[in-house]
């Protein structure tokens, strides 16, 4: 059982050193950690990504053919993030019924914490890959510098669902 939290603890481990691996170590963390402590948390599932749509799909300057690949990634991304929670979700809910009937099958129990684990690592590797593509999509010149300021001022407005 040790041996297993230990394993499930060393993947975890190595995932978050090659996601940190992606933005550099030390220095790097500490100013990612500094810039993240100043930012406002977003308190509803999707919000994000509504916000993030709602800038390209209104966003004068992009082309087209930039806004029908974005709504393309938001569209898969939204859908794979919202199936992810809710399994997450059920996942959650059986563990806890497990563990409320008192005498519980412990190797229940950690399956059902393996497999949140799992799609955690899952939800999160969606995010990054569509980050990728975002990033692929505008690439890295002046139009990219001003979607992402139009993001930011997007994103320090209170959301509002339409």
């Amino acid at each position: 059982m040790l041996k297993k939290k230990l394993r499930l603890l060393n993947k975890v481990i190595l995932s978050s050193c090659l996601s940190f691996a992606v933005v550099g170590c030390s220095t790097s963390d500490k100013r990612v950690e500094q810039k993240v402590a100043s930012e406002i948390a977003a308190t509803e599932p999707g919000e994000l990504a509504a916000r993030g749509f709602h800038a390209w799909s209104n966003s004068a300057k992009l082309a087209t053919d930039q806004k029908t690949q974005l709504f393309n990634v938001h569209v898969a991304t939204a859908r794979d993030a919202y199936r992810i929670r809710d399994e997450i979700s059920k996942t959650k809910t059986a563990m806890f019924k497990e563990l409320a009937r008192g005498d519980y099958d412990e190797s229940l129990v950690e399956g059902f914490k393996t497999k949140i684990i799992k799609l955690d690592a899952e939800r999160i590797d969606i995010m990054l890959r569509a980050l990728a593509s975002v990033q692929k999509i505008l690439g890295r010149g002046d139009a990219a510098q001003r979607y992402y300021q139009y993001l930011q001022e997007i994103e320090n407005r209170p959301f509002q669902q339409r």
